[in-house]
C-alpha cells in the first residue's frame, strides 16, 4: 500500500512540474494510439552448425565462404499499452553453408513460425513525449517452430542421402527466439524497422549434419540461426473507436502519458458527475442529450421521453395518446386526411365526404341505418385532469361537425377514469370530464346543451389494462 502511495504521489508531483508542456491529456492515453501493426521484411539468415553460412576459416586452414541466405518476414503485432505487447513472426527462405573449400556443403529451404512478447524499452526509460520521439528499440522474446528441406552435398559437390531420401523429409523442431527491433517513423502510419535476430534450434539436423559429423545424425549440441534486415510496418487500430488519422503507434508513447491520462480522464468524469448543464435532473456524464429544454420530462439517460412512441418528445406532442402506429404530423397529432375523426392507420374509407357520420374504422354510415352504431372519436385526458389539451381540441372538432350535420342527433357523453384512486374520487372525476367536454361544444361550437348528456363511468369499462393513458378518456355515443 505503501508503494503504491508513493507512485500515485510521484505521478502527481510529474503532472504538476510538467503541465505546461503537456498536450491534451486525455488524447495521451494509450486506448487512443493505433495499437496493431502489420510489417514486411526482407534479409539474410545465417546457419551456425556443423556446416556454417560464414566460416573466416576451415578447418584446414582454408578460407570459408560467405552463403547469402535471402528470407521474407510478415509480422503480426498487438500493442496492449506502450510498453508490452506480443508478436507474430512468419519467416521463409533459404539458408546455405560450408566448412570451407572442397568441403561438404548444404541448402535447405524453411519456413519459421514464432511468438513472441514484445518489450518496449524507450518506453520503459520513461522519456519524451508522445509522438515526440521518432525511433524506438524493442526487445521480442518467445520461441516456436522451424521447419526445413535441408540438401546435403559431400565435398565432390554429389547430393548426399538424408535418411534415405535425399532432402524429401521435413525436419520439424521447436526454437527459442530472441529478437531486437528498431523503429523509426516516417510517419503516424509507416514505420521502418530494422531487424536483428537469433534463432536456438532445440535440434542438431538444421544443416543436415550431426555433431559426430554423419548426414542425418543428430548430435548433443544444437544448430543456431542468424536473422538479419529491413522493412516496412503500417500502424492501425484504436481501441476507443475514435479516428487514428492524428494518432502514433503505441510504441512511440510513454507510460506517464497514460497515468496523465487517467488521472485527466478521472477528474474529467467527477466534473461531469457534479454538473448538470441542461437542468434536467441528469448529470453530464450520463445525459445522453445535454440540450433537452427547462420544461421537458427526461428518463434517467437524460432523454426527452415519448410516451406513446411517435417520435415526438412529450414536451412537443400536443398528442400524447397517439395509436401506436399512427402517423403523426409535426406536433404529434395523428394525421387524419379526410378529417373524418378517424387517424388514416385505421381509417378503412380513406375519402369519407365532408359532414358524414362516420364508425370507428372511419367507414360512411348511412343515415338510413339509424345512427346506433356510430362510433364518434373519443376524447383523451392527462393524469388527474379534467383540463381539455390541444390535441383533444381537434376531436371536439369532429364531434361538433358531425352534430351540426345532423340536426336531430343527440349525443351522450361518458367520462371514464384509470384504476388508480378511490372508486368514488373516479367517479366523480369522470364526470367532471364529461362536463368539461360537453362545455366546450356548447360555449366554443354553438351546439344546444339539449342536445347533450353526461354521465360517469368511473374506472369501469377499462379499455387497456395497465394502460393507463388510454383509460382516461371521454366516450361518446349517438343517441336517437
Amino acid at each position: 500500500m505503501k508503494k503504491i502511495s508513493l507512485f500515485l504521489l510521484f505521478a502527481i508531483s510529474a503532472l504538476t512540474v510538467n503541465a505546461q508542456e503537456q498536450e491534451k491529456l486525455t488524447d495521451a492515453h494509450v486506448s487512443n494510439y493505433r495499437d496493431w501493426s502489420i510489417g514486411l521484411g526482407f534479409g539474410n539468415s545465417f546457419l551456425g552448425g556443423e556446416l556454417s553460412s560464414w566460416e573466416i576459416n576451415g578447418p584446414n586452414g582454408d578460407a570459408g565462404d560467405f552463403n547469402f541466405g535471402p528470407t521474407g518476414v510478415l509480422t503480426v503485432s498487438k500493442y496492449f499499452n506502450t510498453v508490452w505487447g506480443v508478436r507474430f513472426n512468419g519467416e521463409i527462405g533459404q539458408m546455405k553453408g560450408d566448412r570451407g573449400t572442397n568441403l561438404p556443403r548444404f541448402e535447405t529451404f524453411f519456413i519459421n513460425t514464432n511468438l513472441q512478447a514484445s518489450i518496449n524499452l524507450s518506453a520503459l526509460a520513461l522519456r519524451g513525449k508522445t509522438g515526440a520521439r521518432k525511433g524506438t528499440h524493442l526487445v521480442l522474446l518467445g520461441g516456436g517452430f522451424h521447419h526445413s528441406q535441408p540438401d546435403y552435398f559431400d565435398a565432390a559437390g554429389n547430393l548426399t542421402e538424408l535418411r534415405g531420401t535425399q532432402g524429401e523429409n521435413w525436419n520439424n523442431l521447436a526454437m527459442l527466439t530472441a529478437d531486437y527491433n528498431f523503429k523509426y517513423q516516417l510517419s503516424k502510419a509507416l514505420d521502418l524497422d530494422v531487424l536483428v535476430g537469433a534463432r536456438y534450434y532445440l535440434g542438431d539436423n538444421v544443416d543436415g549434419v550431426g555433431q559426430n559429423g554423419v548426414t542425418g545424425n543428430g548430435g548433443s549440441s544444437s544448430d543456431v540461426g542468424v536473422y538479419t534486415g529491413v522493412g516496412i510496418s503500417y500502424n492501425f487500430g484504436n481501441k476507443s473507436g475514435q479516428k487514428t488519422n492524428k494518432k502514433v503507434a503505441a510504441v512511440y508513447g510513454n507510460p506517464l502519458d497514460e497515468i496523465y491520462g487517467d488521472l485527466e480522464q478521472i477528474k474529467s468524469d467527477y466534473d461531469k458527475l457534479t454538473s448538470d448543464d441542461d437542468g434536467d435532473g441528469v448529470n453530464n456524464l450520463m445525459d445522453k442529450d445535454n440540450s433537452t429544454p427547462e420544461n421537458a420530462t427526461v428518463d434517467g439517460s437524460g432523454v426527452a421521453t415519448d410516451v406513446d412512441g411517435d417520435g415526438i418528445p412529450d414536451h412537443m406532442d400536443q398528442d400524447p395518446f397517439t395509436m401506436k402506429g399512427a402517423k403523426v404530423d409535426a406536433d404529434g397529432r395523428a394525421v387524419d386526411s379526410d378529417s373524418d375523426g378517424v387517424p388514416d392507420n385505421v381509417d378503412q374509407e380513406a375519402n369519407t365526404p365532408e359532414d358524414a357520420l362516420v364508425n370507428h374504422q372511419g367507414i360512411t354510415i348511412p343515415t338510413d341505418q339509424g345512427l346506433g352504431a356510430a362510433a364518434l372519436p373519443a376524447v383523451y385526458f392527462g393524469f388527474n385532469s379534467a383540463t381539455v389539451n390541444d390535441a383533444n381540441i381537434y376531436r371536439i372538432a369532429n364531434i361538433a361537425s358531425v352534430l351540426k350535420a345532423h340536426q336531430d342527433l343527440k349525443v351522450r357523453l361518458t367520462g371514464y377514469t384509470d384504476s388508480r384512486g378511490s372508486e368514488q374520487y373516479n367517479k366523480n372525476l369522470g364526470e367532471r370530464r364529461a362536463k368539461e367536454v360537453a362545455e366546450q361544444l356548447t360555449k366554443y361550437f354553438g351546439i344546444d346543451s339539449s342536445r347533450i348528456m353526461t354521465q360517469s363511468g368511473g374506472e369501469s369499462n377499462a379499455l387497456a389494462k395497465d394502460i393507463y393513458k388510454v383509460n382516461r378518456r371521454v366516450e361518446v355515443q349517438p343517441v336517437k
